[in-house]
């Protein structure tokens, strides 16, 4: 996280990044010291006294935002439970079927959610290339899988074990792993790993 209290270097920064003139943003730190300052003063203000247009003053501020955040910690996924949490709401009220992806770290964490494919009322078509080269993009290290049945029913069907096994062969082959894949149906969900597939 950025240092508030200080600017040394960071004026060479920002107009190197924004490509602004740096005496206009050395004197805006000659006016405003700090980044908090910045962030603190209505852009109307910094652009009147510092010479620097309302346009160049939001980009710094917002790239000022952007480096002054906490940074978060990826959400750790575990459980089914945990996946339900972050998909649920993706499936609700659908009548196709959706199939989504979750890409992790090797602790587990959430690198990137992607939808991978948008299927029919009851098809949705999955091929594993579509699923592990995200994968291999983000040096995930597993991946779990879930779709919807827009019937509300949950049970897998055959397609559904066919293509997990699919899945959990070819992440064998390039050593990322499967560790689930998570049917939704109507406020309910199954998990194919803690059902033995």
């Amino acid at each position: 996280m950025l240092n508030l209290q200080s600017h040394q270097g960071l004026s060479q920064m920002l107009s190197h990044a924004l490509s602004l003139n740096k005496t206009s943003v050395d004197k805006l730190f000659e006016l405003y010291p700090t980044a908090e300052d910045i962030l603190e003063t209505t852009p109307s203000c910094l652009a009147k006294y510092s010479g620097l247009s309302i346009h160049q003053i939001k980009s710094i501020k917002s790239l000022l935002h952007f480096m002054t955040a906490p940074q978060r910690t990826p959400k750790l996924i575990r459980t089914p439970e945990h996946v339900a949490e972050l998909l649920r709401s993706k499936f609700a009220f659908r009548n196709q079927e959706l199939f989504y992806c979750l890409y992790l770290n090797v602790k587990n964490r959430l690198i990137a959610c992607k939808q991978i494919s948008l299927g029919t009322l009851n098809a949705a078509v999955v091929h594993p290339r579509e699923v592990f080269r995200p994968a291999i993009l983000y040096a995930a290290a597993s991946v779990i899988c879930a779709h919807n049945h827009p019937s509300g029913n949950p049970t897998p069907s055959e397609e559904d074990i066919a293509v997990t096994q699919r899945l959990q062969q070819t992440g064998t082959i390039i050593g990322i792993d499967l560790l689930d894949h998570i049917i939704f149906g109507n406020n309910n969900y199954i998990s194919l790993k803690q059902q033995g597939y």
